[in-house]
């Protein structure tokens, strides 16, 4: 249990994966058909808003408990169920860059030193929420128990920096979550 936490508390922490405004437009618009977003199944109750960019979240407090960094640190929030399961939500926003084509192999090298193995990019592309476009990854990766650690990554791109919401669980739970976790981003309004 200690590991998965640390585990899962890693997957945001990963360096340099900001990406440039201008490198966006090469990664194309169209969803793989591997990975479908559903509209929202409720509407939240609570809010939060960012420090750093102006965004605004809605979220379900029967759902999700909700906590706040500390001012100034890049990891503005974090979620996670009130029923206690593995699963965890961040939304981060990152002022340094690199090119959008160097976000995989970052996350797979900061996720193997962090002692997770068999780490696997299973999607990167550009996904268009609430008419905003963000670069998407799905990672893999083995826990060393029989589970595996699952996140979706989306990275929203401004002049700015970069937010990047991360969603992240327990394979066998993915599932569980999957509805909770597309209601969160749907929910994001993004000012800029």
């Amino acid at each position: 249990m200690y590991l998965l936490r640390v585990l899962i508390l890693f997957i945001i922490g990963f360096s340099g994966s900001l990406l440039s405004v201008e490198a966006a437009a090469d990664v194309g618009g169209q969803p793989a058909s591997g990975f479908l977003l559903n509209k929202p199944t409720a509407s939240g109750q609570g809010v939060v808003h960012g420090n750093m960019f102006p965004y605004t979240i809605y979220y379900d407090p029967a759902k999700w408990e909700m906590f706040a960094g500390n001012p100034g640190d890049e990891r503005e929030y974090t979620f996670s169920p009130v029923d206690g399961s593995q699963a965890q939500v961040w939304v981060e926003f990152r002022s340094e860059r690199v090119h959008y084509q160097e976000l995989p192999q970052n996350l797979i090298d900061e996720v193997t030193a962090d002692g997770l193995s068999d780490v696997q990019i299973e999607l990167f592309e550009m996904l268009e929420v609430n008419g905003k476009y963000y670069i998407f990854i799905h990672m893999t990766a083995d826990t060393g128990d029989d589970d595996k650690l699952m996140g979706y990554i989306f990275h929203y791109l401004t002049d700015a920096g970069m937010l990047r919401l991360a969603f992240v669980t327990l394979e066998s739970e993915g599932d569980v979550h999957d509805q909770d976790f597309q209601d969160l981003l749907f929910s994001t309004e993004l000012q800029d």
